[in-house]
């Protein structure tokens, strides 16, 4: 077993071993670093995380465990009869330990003494992050149980982890549980780490994916529902400060949305937070309260005058939405094919009419929503953006003539088929349906933050609900289209039609 004091010259042992024998294959990264919120974020750029993640892959289809047997040159130290210490085979950082068990069991069991007990014994000799991700969900790239340890500082610092600057305010953004046990030892860490599962309500014996980080001054507990931020993988790393990406396109949409409309962004951002697990009628308050205020501010102001005057266009032919009784089904389509469907106040006023007779009529079994012509619906329409009098005016309207209301009210009866645009309310009021067909034409946009605004006909309710809050930040704020396939993979869609 491992004497104590020897650790890190096991370590530089090892990595020697590794390097010569061609087993521990390091990842080269270039490090950025992004702040907000005053926290200095550490983005590390390579094109060959591909190469690690192939792996992890391969050894998943394989079904091999690559920890049973472990390869000799990454072996580091028996730490106890339990566990042993070996070197991660792609390190971004070294050095970058991880903390096995001898015999397999599952990354998504329960940690117990024993694993506290290894952990400890690394932790007393390498002043460092020990994390463990459990589960696919929060970010585990193998499924036999393995903790993991770097060193600190993670970069240049202070602070030595740049989250540790929020937990100096306790400022964490997201759900998480917080103590700080101190210099303790596997018991007294067992016990802090089953009273942030007890705090989170998250079962000893099965508490789920969540992500587990430990130091010589605090333990955080994470719970997850998805590993992946948009296209960025996401483990108990990320919830340090510290992510990964494979190149600078992942990351730059993202800040230059941001840094477009700061203000847009920061209030989507809290306007997100603050909708998670309120009700429609609240959430639908909150994100007219936050539109209104966008309009009023220098951003949408500075939209405006760069587009000028609204556009002098014909009057429409038509009503701007069809709606036709077919027995048990009401057939409402978006009905302006010249405009591509643009969400103006005409369509708007015609889509909650429809929509409140199936309210009031239990005889309607389903509700189908369409759109005619090249596009389900190309956004709201921008020759009448900030044309009513004033935000205050705005926001009642928008409150009390609401198709995302009664969509919701209706949900478990509409399914939708899209094709084409979906942009703005052409992503956020189908989301509603309980099930939303897409032809393979389809894409989806959320153009908002370009106008300095906030999604205004309840995206900030209907696509969290589907794709969680992250996506739905990311679509926002990046700008980009997602196509039809990427959709069904998020679930925005439920299905491709044929």
């Amino acid at each position: 077993m491992l004497e104590p004091g020897t650790l890190w010259t096991r370590v530089r042992e090892a990595t020697a071993r590794g390097r010569r024998g061609g087993a521990l294959q390091r990842i080269p990264t270039t490090c950025e670093e992004v702040e907000e919120r005053g926290v200095r974020f550490l983005v590390h750029v390579s094109a060959q995380l591909e190469r690690k993640e192939r792996a992890g892959v391969e050894a998943e289809r394989s079904a091999r465990d690559p920890f049973l047997p472990y390869e000799e040159d990454l072996f580091v130290a028996d730490l106890s009869p339990t566990h042993v210490c070996l070197l991660n085979k792609f390190p971004v950082v070294e050095p970058h330990l991880l903390v096995v068990t001898r015999v397999f069991e599952d990354q998504e069991d329960p940690l117990g003494l024993a694993d506290f007990e290894a952990l400890a014994l690394c932790l007393r000799e390498i002043d460092g992050l020990g994390f463990y991700n459990a589960g696919a969900a929060a970010g585990a790239s193998q499924r036999h149980k393995h903790l993991q340890l770097v060193p600190l500082p993670l970069g240049p610092g202070p602070p030595r982890a740049p989250i540790e600057a929020l937990l100096a305010r306790n400022g964490l953004p997201f759900e998480h549980a917080l103590s700080r046990p101190g210099a303790a030892g596997a018991a007294e860490l067992l016990a802090a780490h089953h009273a942030l599962l007890d705090a989170l309500g998250l079962p000893r014996a099965a508490p789920g994916a969540y992500n587990l980080l430990v130091t010589r001054g605090w333990m955080l507990v994470v719970p997850r529902t998805r590993e992946h931020f948009a296209s960025i993988s996401v483990n108990a790393l990320g919830f340090a400060g510290s992510f990964y990406v494979r190149d600078r396109a992942e990351l730059a949409p993202v800040l230059a949305g941001i840094d477009g409309a700061p203000l847009a962004a920061a209030a989507l951002v809290q306007l997100l937070r603050a909708s998670e697990g309120t009700g429609v009628e609240a959430g639908l308050v909150l994100e007219s309260v936050v539109y209104s205020t966008l309009q009023a501010g220098p951003e949408f102001a500075a939209w405006r005058e760069r587009r000028g005057a609204p556009r002098l266009r014909p009057p429409p032919k038509g009503p701007a939405v069809r709606a036709a009784r077919e027995g048990e089904r009401l057939h409402v389509t978006l009905a302006r094919p010249e405009k591509r469907n643009a969400f103006s106040a005409e369509m708007r006023d015609g889509l909650v009419e429809a929509l409140r007779v199936a309210v009031c009529d239990p005889g309607i079994r389903e509700v189908l929503l369409d759109g005619a012509g090249p596009a389900f619906c190309s956004g709201g329409d921008l020759d009448e953006f900030g044309t009513l009098p004033d935000p205050a005016t705005a926001h009642v309207v928008r409150t009390t003539r609401s198709p995302a209301r009664l969509l919701a009210a209706i949900a478990p009866r509409v399914r939708a088929v899209v094709h084409g645009a979906c942009v703005g309310a052409g992503v956020e009021l189908p989301a509603f349906a309980k099930r939303v067909v897409a032809r393979a034409d389809a894409s989806f946009w959320l153009p908002e933050l370009s106008l300095g605004l906030v999604p205004g006909a309840g995206g900030t309710l209907s696509l969290p609900r589907r794709i969680g809050r992250q996506r739905t930040a990311w679509l926002a704020l990046s700008g980009r289209a997602i196509d039809a396939k990427t959709a069904l993979v998020w679930g925005l869609v439920d299905e491709l039609a044929r």
